[in-house]
């Protein structure tokens, strides 16, 4: 055989181990990946505790990728004045459309010298999301809040924004919901990312409301709320318990 050709030959074998090596070597970190978060998710179903570790640990740390929040604030003032300003919010007690939420933001217009403080209207409101989808960002309003999601690698970041003031929002809404929180963000990591299907955020996030129409005793953190949840649409079959 001539030399280049044999040459060749060879080059093309080694070639192809390679590409074999790379596929399985990425096969391989896949399957241990998943095997992580089967580990992962068995230990936060053991209890009450452990879930809301879990729920927690699922939280994007540190607040809200920088870059995003930059542009977020850019459209908020482009929009609703270069005075307004966001404040972050950390107390539970939320409105009943944060489920799911990672953050929740305050839109605050300053008062005037003379003037209270104005309240944000919906018309604004819906000028706002619009804004925000123009720059590409996935903005949708709900009865009381704005709702901005933002892959970021296996954590989805939700951000909700909510007038301090605002002339159509109901102060009777407000209520302390971490179970919801904790079960919504348990299941759509359980679906969208242990599992890869392609299932909308909301859609999941409304199996959670509708699991939660009769009350639970004694579920503090949300536990037996995601198990009902999953329950609804056969996304219990596989759950590592």
């Amino acid at each position: 055989m001539d030399l280049g050709l044999a040459g060749a030959v060879l080059g093309g074998m080694i070639s192809g181990l390679v590409v074999d090596a790379m596929w399985r070597t990425e096969e391989s970190l896949q399957t241990s990946n998943q095997q992580q978060q089967y580990q992962l998710l068995r230990l936060g179903l053991k209890d009450q505790g452990q879930f809301h570790q879990l729920a927690q640990s699922l939280v994007p740390s540190g607040g809200p990728p920088p870059e995003l929040m930059s542009l977020i604030i850019d459209i908020v003032k482009k929009v609703l004045g270069r005075s307004v300003r966001l404040e972050k919010q950390v107390a539970r007690c939320k409105r009943k459309d944060l489920i799911g939420s990672d953050f929740v933001f305050h839109i605050v217009i300053p008062h005037g010298c003379v003037t209270s403080q104005p309240q944000v209207t919906s018309h604004q409101m819906l000028d706002l999301r619009s804004a925000l989808q123009g720059v590409g960002l996935e903005a949708k309003m709900r009865s009381t809040v704005l709702k901005i999601r933002h892959q970021d690698g296996n954590l989805e970041v939700s951000i909700d924004l909510v007038p301090r003031k605002g002339d159509y929002l109901n102060r009777g809404q407000s209520h302390n919901n971490i179970r919801c929180q904790n079960a919504a963000r348990v299941l759509k990591y359980w679906v969208r990312v242990v599992q890869m299907i392609p299932r909308r955020s909301h859609d999941l996030e409304q199996l959670v409301v509708r699991a939660d129409e009769e009350r639970l005793e004694d579920d503090t953190h949300g536990l037996e709320l995601f198990l009902r949840a999953s329950r609804l649409e056969g996304y219990d079959r596989h759950l590592p318990m």
